[in-house]
């Protein structure tokens, strides 16, 4: 109808607009969904896990016929966390913290790369597009996924499997802290010191393999490590005065405050 054209042209005017302006913006958008949406990136994701849990064990535990027993499966060769999770939680005694942590917060990294890959890819639009003075156009696809929403939330699920592996390290280090305390304890006795330092050690450990979530496994292993480095320390000083304080100490608080002076 003439009564309708006008508002048809103004309807593909600003539809004309938003193209221009919607392929300019998207370009760069196209280019990188298809490097992220190749296979690439979850090659390499999976790649650094093998890497991680290449030394992982499941330990050894006699039962109480003096029977060595073994869980049936290993968490980290599952297929997602849900099934990896019920294989911890039934064979807990079997393995250590970072294992679990590094397993969780693996398979939640490789789900969100999933999801947002998807995410990516069903935003997906073709658009017929003819380059001026050719004989024919050409289809061209387009992602309409923002590409910061995609890059933040693939940031967020590395960050915290990066943490994850993190603790592997800071166990180890408090490993290697024990071996070197024990270590100087034999050159320069300081029984009172050793004594109360095992008495937070075993608490700590404790609390750590009792593993509930990331960020609580983080605080109590840097704690490990903070503590273990000011009775190192100690070795090489007079600790007279605060081994008097220390006798009477029981608790692992009550250590911490006058190990650390707080």
């Amino acid at each position: 109808k003439i009564s309708e054209l006008s508002t048809i042209v103004n309807k593909l005017k600003v539809n004309s607009n938003y193209y221009k302006k919607y392929r300019t913006n998207s370009y760069s958008d196209k280019i990188l969904m298809a490097t992220l949406t190749d296979g690439r990136l979850n090659d390499s994701i999976e790649n650094d896990f093998s890497s991680a849990v290449a030394d992982f064990r499941a330990k050894t535990i006699l039962d109480g016929k003096g029977l060595i027993t073994h869980p049936t499966d290993l968490p980290w060769k599952l297929s997602d966390w849900e099934t990896a999770k019920k294989c911890y939680d039934l064979n807990k005694p079997f393995f250590e913290p970072h294992q679990i942590a590094i397993t969780e917060y693996y398979f939640k990294y490789a789900e969100l790369l999933s999801n947002e890959i998807n995410k990516a890819k069903g935003s997906e639009i073709r658009v017929e597009e003819r380059i001026s003075g050719a004989e024919s156009s050409t289809f061209n696809s387009y992602y309409t996924y923002s590409k910061d929403t995609f890059i933040n939330n693939l940031k967020k699920g590395k960050n915290g499997y990066e943490l994850a592996k993190s603790t592997k390290v800071l166990f180890e280090k408090c490993e290697a802290q024990s071996k070197q305390i024990e270590s100087l304890n034999q050159e320069n006795k300081k029984k009172i010191l050793y004594v109360k330092y095992k008495v937070f050690f075993d608490s700590y450990l404790s609390k750590y393999h009792n593993y509930d979530n990331l960020p609580e496994t983080l605080e109590i292993l840097s704690s490990l490590n903070v503590f273990s480095d000011k009775v190192i320390a100690l070795y090489s000083k007079e600790t007279d005065d605060i081994e008097k304080q220390l006798k009477d100490a029981e608790t692992a608080d009550q250590i911490k405050k006058i190990v650390l002076g707080i």
